[in-house]
């Protein structure tokens, strides 16, 4: 995946289609808003790799890969008690005053839904994490590509990786009201998803991993 040649010459458009995608996500109504970083990522795909192949991005996990899986999965959510406890300690208030949720949830307030709209909403969050997933892919792996070849070949994965947990972070300032701390978990949890793209080479293991991640939501949605 990360050894695919890409078209250069548009990787700048990547970058501006990420924005469109990310303001879509922000600005939009409920009705289109959980579509724009999928679509947005597709593109960029597209334009970088080739229509052919796109799909070499979705691969399946094959057996032995889903120990990947579950080894990442794991390092998740060990980052997360570790933050978690860490931040409950030093600045517990910090956690009481948002709740946790997706970029662009449409989950808050549905108590009172019918069970099929419900399932709707659970539907829209499930695409909109598959389309945070694409969108930090269009950035990431080209770049990783590009570091593979200089000097810093050697440190393109956590270089690449840590800017990707910064800008991730970042994105998800105004949905927590600039409340930094979610952010900031967000963005450090954001590492083993990247990360699991390597041993994996398919950009499912990061899906699964953040569907797995924001599965209490999910679920809760349901309850």
């Amino acid at each position: 995946m990360v050894e695919l040649d890409f078209k250069r010459r548009n990787y700048p458009i990547v970058f501006i289609l990420f924005v469109a995608g990310y303001m879509g996500a922000i600005f939009l109504d409920y009705h289109l808003n959980w579509l724009t970083m999928l679509t947005a990522g597709i593109v960029s795909l597209i334009i970088l790799y080739g229509f052919s192949n796109l799909k070499l991005f979705f691969q399946p996990l094959s057996s032995p890969k889903l120990r990947i899986l579950l080894k990442y999965a794991l390092l998740l959510f060990v980052f997360q008690l570790v933050l978690v406890s860490c931040i409950s300690l030093i600045y517990p208030q910090g956690l009481t005053s948002v709740n946790n949720a997706p970029l662009n949830s449409n989950a808050s307030g549905i108590d009172s839904y019918p069970l099929i709209e419900r399932i709707w909403i659970i539907f829209t969050i499930m695409i909109s994490i598959v389309g945070e997933e694409v969108g930090m892919a269009s950035i990431s792996v080209p770049l990783i590509h590009l570091l593979s070849q200089t000097k810093l070949k050697k440190f393109a994965w956590p270089i690449v990786n840590i800017m990707g947990c910064i800008l991730f972070g970042s994105l998800h300032i105004p949905h927590y009201h600039f409340n930094l701390i979610y952010p900031l978990i967000v963005g450090i949890t954001r590492y083993p998803m990247t990360a699991s793209w390597r041993p994996a080479n398919t950009l499912r293991s990061s899906i699964y991993i953040h569907w797995l991640a924001d599965s209490v939501l999910i679920i809760g949605t349901l309850i």
